[in-house]
């Protein structure tokens, strides 16, 4: 008997026939009849997600990771049929060689069965471009059918906020809609920006749709959405231009029949100011992507975990503040922030204290991970093994000879583990200290580009906390 995992996957609005159950049914029953076992373990089912990309099929990579381990958990993997797989010709290779010909783990559609021979090389290809080809197809169908829709000014979306969707028309909710007229209110006609708006809006305690804190692009896509002047924007790609107001190839902005929140003149009054607010924050926002100062990126606020980004030459500020949702308003001197780390890291490495090492990275090092991993699985094998002695499937010297086998595997990857005992922590602090020495020479030198002096200082700290009232600094260093 081989043992024999499971892969099924149904896209939203796929015919009964393709249900996980119906699937599932078909599958067991193949199995059955092929001496093949399946357990709920290795039953790996994924609804409602399309077969374009493994990218968001996460049931299929928690599949591969498992099918990588050693030895090898199954020896089979039984999907329905091979559009369940992959829709994708180059995924499609990739995972059905590695299953193969890396893994030696077999791959079975059970309702396609094209033989062992050359020709089913060539007919499983064929499939395969098939199966790419229907889903290119059916995307066109679906955009050319939801384009026909958004021309006639039809909704195709969940309502905005100030909306609510009834018989697939959207009615105005008044006490969301006061909030919208508050919103344009306040930038046409008065000196606030997306930000204080947005902290105008979170003292006053209103939440979003979502039941969310408002932010700063949540402003500024009420500010710029068409749909509180009666009409309906949509596009194809999904992302929408904040100031595309006209249709185009991608976009689609139509007449709609609900009612608008917003007048006319105060909608042109709040583009035009936008227009003009937009080219002075590009100018800023190209200013703040060059690598101004090796600290760039390193400052945590430590109430909410935002980045500290540049307010103006010689400033920086929380940037959970710029986006409303965090109360920290302190703002710090380039030059004061710098002395402060240089101070720290000289500290750091001249001391015998420990210093702080980002923990994540330490305890749940990768090949630790996957050792523990192992070891689960060995366990679970040794309650198999017994579990087929006792029930009758597995003599006794079958059973020990599985046992010792498990056994010696065990001792192996416990040998491996002792590498990662905490005793092995000094000698990271040691390394640490010695490249913050080295680092901290190198910050002090001036013949050296702001982008080395950068690139290394990421290499070394994870994050740079300082209190805004008390100015105490904590560096955390990556291992």
């Amino acid at each position: 008997m081989r043992n024999g995992a499971v892969y099924i996957r149904v896209s939203t609005g796929e015919q009964t026939e393709y249900s996980p159950d119906a699937q599932l049914k078909d599958i067991k029953k193949y199995a059955k009849a092929n001496n093949i076992l399946i357990t709920k373990e290795f039953t790996f089912i994924e609804p409602g997600v399309t077969g374009r990309s493994v990218e968001k099929r996460e049931q299929f990579k928690r599949m591969i990771a498992i099918a990588k381990k050693k030895p090898k958990p199954f020896d089979v993997v039984l999907i329905h049929a091979y559009d369940r797989f992959a829709r994708n010709v180059k995924e499609s290779r990739i995972y059905k060689e590695l299953l193969r010909n890396d893994l030696g783990i077999e791959l079975i559609s059970i309702t396609e069965d094209f033989g062992n021979d050359k020709n089913s090389f060539l007919m499983e290809g064929i499939k395969d471009v098939l199966n790419e080809y229907y889903s290119l197809n059916l995307r066109d169908e679906v955009l050319k059918g939801m384009k026909e829709k958004a021309s006639r000014g039809e909704l195709q979306s969940s309502a905005s906020f100030g909306y609510k969707v009834v018989n697939n028309m959207l009615e105005i909710v008044e006490e969301e809609a006061n909030i919208v007229r508050l919103i344009y209110d306040k930038y046409a006609n008065s000196n606030l920006n997306y930000t204080d708006i947005t902290k105008l809006i979170n003292r006053l305690g209103v939440k979003t749709k979502r039941g969310n804190k408002w932010e700063t692009r949540t402003i500024k896509y009420v500010l710029h959405n068409p749909v509180y002047i009666g009409k309906l924007r949509w596009s194809t790609n999904g992302r929408v231009d904040y100031h595309m107001f006209n249709s185009n190839d991608k976009t689609t902005i139509t007449d709609s029949k609900h009612k608008p929140i917003i007048d006319l003149n105060t909608w042109n009054k709040v583009q035009e100011k936008a227009q003009i607010n937009n080219k002075f924050s590009k100018q800023h926002q190209a200013a703040s992507n060059e690598c101004w100062h090796w600290i760039k990126g390193l400052i945590k606020c430590p109430f909410c975990n935002h980045t500290y980004t540049k307010l103006n030459k010689n400033k920086i500020r929380c940037n959970g503040y710029n986006k409303g949702i965090c109360d920290n308003n302190i703002s710090f001197k380039v030059s004061d922030v710098e002395e402060l780390i240089l101070e720290q890291i000289k500290e750091d490495f001249k001391s015998k204290v420990q210093i702080n090492i980002n923990v994540k990275k330490t305890s749940e090092n990768i090949e630790k991970s996957l050792l523990i991993k192992e070891l689960e699985s060995l366990q679970i094998k040794k309650e198999r093994i017994k579990e087929s002695y006792i029930s009758g499937i597995d003599t006794l010297e079958e059973y020990k000879s599985n046992k010792e086998l498990i056994l010696n595997e065990e001792n192996k990857l416990r040998q491996e583990l002792e590498k990662y005992k905490d005793d092995n922590l000094d000698n990271i602090q040691k390394q640490i200290k010695i490249n913050a020495k080295s680092i901290y020479e190198m910050l002090k030198d001036e013949k050296i580009g702001m982008d080395l002096k950068r690139n290394a200082i990421n290499k070394l700290i994870d994050k740079v906390e300082i209190n805004p009232k008390t100015k105490e600094i904590s560096i955390y260093y990556n291992n």
